[in-house]
This record gives C-alpha cells, structure tokens and sequence, in this order.
C-alpha cells in the first residue's frame, strides 16, 4: 500500500513538472499612433537556450513555482536541469523604452 501510494506521488509530481508553471504569452507592440502593430507569441526560456529565446524588447520575470520544484525534486537531477534550463522566465509584457535599464 505505501509504496503505491509513493508510487502515485511520484507521477503526479512528474506530471506536474512537465506542465510547468509559466506560461507563453502573446506581446503586442505599439506603433507611435498608439496602434498595435506586431502581436506574436513569446515563450519561455532558461539559461540553456537564452540566446534563441529571449527578446530584448519583451519583459521577463522569474517562475517562482520552476524554482520551487527544482528545489523539491533536486535529487533527481534531471528535472532542475530542465526546468532552469528552458523553464526558467516567461514573457510578462513589452518593455517600456521610456524606462532606464533598473529603475523599479
């Protein structure tokens, strides 16, 4: 009985983690008339494939939940590699140009 129950644990983490936490999002960019003019659908990305997968005009923010089970299921290695390897951001919206780079 104990071990089926580990046994169902173990998949439904499993399951879970291959879901994932964030998500990929569409970014609309506005035209100076204040028309969006280039709407696409921005993914996530890790340290892995950061060079592919980031744009430098979309703002980015940290998966907390990735973070967490990366910590919870460190022992298995394979699944914090994946998960800050291609898991780790996701696209919250365009970046304002008006802002200077660290201004809260």
């Amino acid at each position: 009985m104990f071990k089926r129950l580990i046994g169902i644990i173990t998949l439904a983490c499993f399951c879970l983690v291959v879901v994932g936490c964030g998500s990929d999002r569409r970014v609309c960019f506005k035209a100076d008339d204040g028309i969006n003019k280039d709407c696409q659908t921005y993914g996530q990305y890790g340290l892995f494939n950061e060079s592919d997968m980031r744009n430098p005009k979309v703002q980015y923010k940290v998966i907390v939940g990735n973070i967490v089970w990366s910590i919870v299921l460190v022992e298995t290695i394979v699944v914090p590699l994946v998960v800050v390897g291609w898991f780790l951001f996701e696209p919250v919206g365009p970046k304002n140009p008006k802002n200077p780079p660290g201004v809260i």
